[in-house]
């Protein structure tokens, strides 16, 4: 039998979690009704808070240490939650109290950081802008439907609020690349310093044997055929990230200009530090210095591939087992590669500021690559990544498929650019150095190379620097 309902009976109240879901899979209906209590609101920003922490800790590594003194820099998360639920309140019509419309932001809080995070780390890279593409719309329609469901009707003043102080909030973030976080890379143990430090001195005794037996293994070009020569230098060893990206650029140039035993590699890497010398100032003068006495310097070509934190002084930050070492400064390296004698260089350099090498460097028997300008910072250089940006758009991706290292280059840069505007940092601009009397010293070579991997045809930009 049909029961009349009484249409003055009050509608029971859904709870928090019934309303977030509501809200969330774009069904409204109830979750609309009454007020949100603060509690809810609270709860979901807490939760937004401690997602936000635990994604943070995995992205520095399970060896990350807990710093809490950049917890009021969440505030400034707040402040565009708090000025967008402000003033779609005040656009609503009829006008919806601002309580709901936090409520609403507050629940999306959560799954804009997940989102993020896996955009970040999880999404195959060539997916990445479908799938932002795709969660932006879901965001659009989700406060669409939500500020209709707690109106009546669409409310597209509100939402275009919204939208615009996101996105300017976004773009004043992304000009001072502001990340607050609880936590950072671990500090070498201070308990038995000592002790690394002895083990770092009785390393450093012993690396010139190392590197003449690293160097005395290695083959000599055959006469008449240029040969390519790679020495790698890694020089930060408590951050991973660099060691691999060494070790996959030796790889790389490896199977490109059949370098495989003309290869020598200084790394510092806290998980070994026996398989190769470690990288030093003084070892990297006396390996290229070594290196050079089995090359033809008139006709063979050395490629020196380096990765580090960087400055624009212009110099690498270089340290093992916990202890300081002596930075490769721009004059350092000019040093080092003069003193050899070594005529034809392809230098690489991935770190922040990497670009201040340059002017140090350049003439027309070289060519240079960096992973950022002189005045930028580059990115990917946590433990937790195998490669760093440049690492992964240059020796990964572009090199074995380009024609020229100009070509690669190019692509690397355009990758990286592209990257970079998706995640909204400052971009980090890749410059290069194009010696004419190297380029064309190479083009040879490069043609040979790249036709021995399929002969994939690409035309390459001008020669400038850039």
């Amino acid at each position: 039998m049909a029961t009349n309902l009484d249409p003055r009976t009050p509608v029971e109240e859904p709870g928090a979690l019934r309303r977030a879901l509501g809200f969330l899979s774009l069904r409204p209906r109830q979750a609309a009704a009454g007020a949100p209590s603060d509690w809810a609101i609270a709860g979901f920003t807490a939760g937004s808070l401690i997602l936000w922490l635990v994604l943070d800790r995995l992205r520095y590594g399970h060896d990350a240490e807990f710093v809490p003194y950049d917890a009021p820099g969440f505030s400034w998360y707040m402040l565009p939650f708090l000025l967008a639920a402000w003033l779609a309140s005040r656009l609503t019509r009829p006008r919806v109290r601002f309580r709901n419309i936090l409520f609403l932001l507050a629940v999306a809080g959560p799954v804009i950081i997940g989102a993020a995070f896996l955009l970040a780390h999880d999404v195959p890279r060539n997916l990445v802008t479908a799938v932002a593409v795709a969660f932006v719309v879901y965001l659009i329609v989700y406060l669409e439907v939500g500020l209709r469901a707690l109106a009546g009707r669409r409310q597209s003043a509100a939402v275009t609020a919204i939208i615009a102080i996101t996105l300017l909030f976004v773009s004043v973030n992304s000009a001072f690349y502001f990340y607050p976080t609880l936590w950072s890379d671990p500090e070498p143990d201070t308990t038995d310093n000592e002790t690394q430090v002895e083990k770092a001195e009785d390393l450093l005794i012993t690396q010139g044997p190392r590197i003449e037996a690293e160097v005395n293994r290695i083959a000599a070009s055959e006469p008449g055929h240029p040969g390519v020569y790679f020495v790698g230098f890694a020089g930060v060893g408590r951050q991973k990230v660099f060691s691999d990206e060494i070790k996959l650029a030796a790889q790389r140039v490896s199977d490109r200009y059949d370098a495989e035993h003309r290869t020598v590699l200084l790394l510092n890497d806290r998980r070994d530090v026996d398989s190769h010398p470690i990288a030093t100032v003084e070892g990297l003068k006396l390996a290229l210095k070594d290196v050079a006495t089995k090359m033809d310097i008139e006709q063979d070509i050395l490629f020196l591939s380096l990765s580090s934190h960087g400055s624009e002084d212009p110099s690498l930050s270089v340290s093992n087992l916990g202890v300081s070492l002596r930075d490769l400064s721009g004059a350092d390296l000019a040093d080092a590669l003069r003193a050899s004698g070594i005529k034809w260089k392809v230098i690489v350099i991935s770190a922040c500021h990497a670009g201040a090498f340059i002017d140090a460097l350049h003439d027309d028997n070289s060519i240079i690559l960096t992973a950022a300008a002189a005045d930028r910072t580059s990115f990917g250089c946590s433990d937790d990544r195998e490669l760093t940006y440049f690492g992964e758009a240059f020796y990964r991706d572009a090199l074995p498929q380009s024609a020229t290292l100009q070509d690669a280059f190019s692509r690397a840069k355009a990758d990286i650019a592209s990257r970079e505007e998706r995640e909204h940092v400052r971009a980090s601009n890749p410059q290069a150095f194009f010696g004419k009397a190297m380029e064309e010293k190479l083009a040879g070579i490069d043609s040979t190379a790249h036709c021995n991997n399929g002969c994939r045809q690409s035309v390459p930009e001008s020669s400038q620097t850039r």
